[in-house]
């Protein structure tokens, strides 16, 4: 018995495979929620500070970081341009 085998059962069929790579996503969305809020906590900004500084809502960060929403790319993209300035 494998350590991850209750996390990713035996890929033997399409629909667990489909399982595996949903299980794939929501880990990704999780690790970049949390690195969004761990650069916006080192850049010593608030929600409304980023999203002020970035013409966006700041209920469109929150929701980024509590998983309730999400960006989209070139939102994504504005926010480590900024971070990239800040250093």
């Amino acid at each position: 018995s494998s350590v991850i085998e209750p996390y990713f059962p035996r890929i033997d069929d399409k629909q667990h495979f489909i399982v595996v790579i949903r299980h794939m996503e929501e880990l990704d969305r999780i690790k970049l929620a949390v690195a969004l809020r761990s650069a916006r906590a080192a850049a010593g900004l608030s929600q409304e500070e980023l999203a002020t500084r970035l013409g966006m809502a700041k209920t469109t960060i929150a929701r980024t970081e509590t998983l309730e929403g999400g960006l989209r790319a070139e939102q994504l993209a504005a926010i480590v341009r900024l971070y990239k300035a800040l250093g």
